[in-house]
């Protein structure tokens, strides 16, 4: 294939100029971060944390520890938690990782496909902007951060080879780091199905010589095969059941767009996500307009119909969940950054740079409304949740006070204390729409209050609404005494005589 990119002959000042263009993409990404690297963590940070470490200790996967995510989020904290040496209140640092890398993948997929590098850097920097939004909790280590990532990185591997950049072995790369982010969660296979999909387009309309893109596309699927192959084979050591069912089957039954959907939430967070996306949308359809009136004639190149194909199928995997958290958006923070630029990027040279610093302006204003704020009053301001400092205070109480042998219970969803407190959970299910909806779920629990009582229960949530038949109130009242109240959570100790 022969690439159109015009600057391939440029002088090594310039392509030194593009290096330094791409790390400061990567330096704004961090610093739009940084401020809230020491926000509390989240409950699925802190429960993935938890879910890793007990991994690592020697519980079964998915069967005595159990989240609705691949191994992939599960190895990344398992790797974090012995590189940082058990730290858990830094682990933000996953995050500018990962962000950094992901606005230099944007800025690469859309100065390679627009031959404008001028292009590429606005989607450096609309990606930066939209992706660390705190209002859609952009700061945290979230499997759409994760998995979104690895689907940018998948398509700038792949939009090298489609331009003539690299060569096309490059495309079992792109297949392999697009099956990883789906291995951060499912939501992350985004790049590679839109990939896929495109190169089927392509082929089934002959736009492209079909033995070329058929040479591409086996590749592609080889080297996303290689790395499926690898979750599955790992499956199998565990139950294979067990994980088929945390990877698909719980949100088919009870998490997903089809069943349990929380359409009140999908507009709750939009009225937060709204300032951030319809400003750089806005611009970005005034700059198409004036670009299609202003151009008579000019060729379409095929390879631009990959964004428009990623948008949608970006917006089908944010859909499917259901749930419509504030960090579920930033799963469309990266197509919808790299479409924008491309288009801005076509507009005259004044243009750009108003739709730029428009989509800058409304971006940073967001930003300014919380980078101001206490790390104790940010999540409270996204999403009302006072869970996240008081995990941290109970999870610390719980350290100092937990003998050798004890256990702890967080009744029924509070995963980011066991990561404070440094404890394994003696139960699966760590987030509280697990525990009420999961199979197996509720008589677990019951089994662990009757047969194995943990010797300290923290009470973020009533007995009765983490099991509504009984059982565990009764357990409660009759063997448990509550010793203390951190930041307003009863804390109950098991007394001898109920052991």
């Amino acid at each position: 294939m022969n690439g159109y990119w015009p600057e391939r002959q440029n002088s090594v000042s310039e392509r030194r100029t593009w290096r330094f263009g791409l790390a400061g993409l990567a330096l704004l990404s961090v610093l739009l971060r940084l401020r809230f690297v020491f926000t509390p963590i989240t409950s699925d940070e802190g429960g993935y944390l938890a879910v890793a470490r007990a991994w690592r200790h020697g519980k079964l996967l998915y069967t005595q520890v159990w989240v609705d995510r691949p191994q992939g989020t599960l190895l990344l904290y398992r790797l974090w938690d012995i590189l940082s040496f058990g730290d858990e209140d830094h682990l933000r640092v996953i995050s500018l990782v990962f962000g950094a890398a992901a606005v230099v993948g944007l800025a690469v997929i859309v100065g390679a496909l627009s031959g404008r590098r001028s292009a590429g850097v606005i989607a450096g920097v609309l990606g930066a902007l939209l992706s660390s939004a705190p209002a859609l909790e952009g700061y945290s280590a979230n499997g759409e951060l994760l998995g979104g990532t690895f689907s940018v990185v998948c398509l700038a591997v792949a939009v090298r080879v489609l331009v003539g950049r690299s060569d096309r072995r490059w495309m079992f790369a792109a297949g392999a780091l697009g099956a990883i982010g789906f291995s951060m969660k499912q939501a992350g296979i985004d790049g590679l199905l839109a990939l896929g999909l495109w190169l089927l387009v392509v082929w089934a309309t002959g736009a492209r010589p079909r033995p070329e893109v058929l040479a591409l596309l086996w590749r592609t699927v080889v080297g996303a095969a290689g790395v499926l192959a690898l979750l599955v084979l790992h499956a199998l050591t565990l139950n294979m059941s067990d994980w088929w069912y945390a990877m698909f089957g719980y949100r088919l039954d009870s998490r997903s767009a089809l069943k349990g959907a929380n359409f009140d939430r999908f507009w709750s967070t939009w009225s937060d996500a709204k300032p951030l996306f319809v400003p750089m949308m806005l611009a970005a359809f005034v700059c198409a307009v004036v670009v299609v009136v202003g151009r008579r004639s000019g060729r379409f190149a095929i390879e631009k119909s990959l964004l428009p194909l990623w948008l949608i199928c970006a917006f089908a995997t944010f859909f499917s969940g259901g749930q419509f958290f504030h960090h579920y958006w930033i799963t469309l923070t990266f197509p919808v950054a790299a479409l924008c630029a491309l288009v801005i990027g076509a507009a005259p040279w004044e243009l750009k740079w108003v739709s730029v610093m428009v989509a800058s302006v409304f971006a940073m204003v967001s930003w300014g409304s919380l980078a101001l704020e206490s790390r104790s009053e940010i999540p409270v301001s996204i999403s009302g949740e006072t869970r996240p400092l008081k995990a941290e205070h109970v999870g610390h109480w719980l350290r100092e006070q937990m003998e050798s042998g004890d256990t702890m219970y967080a009744m029924c969803a509070a995963a980011h204390s066991y990561a404070h407190a440094h404890v394994d959970p003696p139960y699966p299910y760590l987030w509280f729409d697990g525990v009420r909806q999961a199979r197996h779920a509720q008589q677990l629990l019951i089994a662990l209050f009757q047969q194995h009582p943990p010797t300290w229960v923290a009470g973020f949530d009533s007995a009765a609404a983490c099991n509504g038949t009984g059982e565990v109130a009764a357990v409660l009242a009759a063997s448990y005494r509550q010793v203390a109240t951190v930041d307003g959570v009863p804390i109950y100790r098991l007394q001898p005589s109920g052991r």
